[in-house]
């Protein structure tokens, strides 16, 4: 997880979601990627749809 982007005015804007909750996010959006026997999608804040747990 990163930590967040930059606004215009150069803030950091953290990010709209934390480790372990549960999103929607767009249809072809993210990244899959294998780390070991682990499996992740790595999906940008803005193409995510909601938030359903946290």
């Amino acid at each position: 997880m990163g930590t967040g982007k930059k606004d215009k005015d150069g803030n950091l804007i953290p990010p709209p979601v934390k480790i372990g909750d549960i999103v929607l996010m767009e249809k072809y959006s993210g990244q899959e990627v294998t780390l070991g026997d682990q499996e992740y999608v790595i999906v940008r804040g803005d193409d995510l749809i909601a938030i359903i747990q946290n």
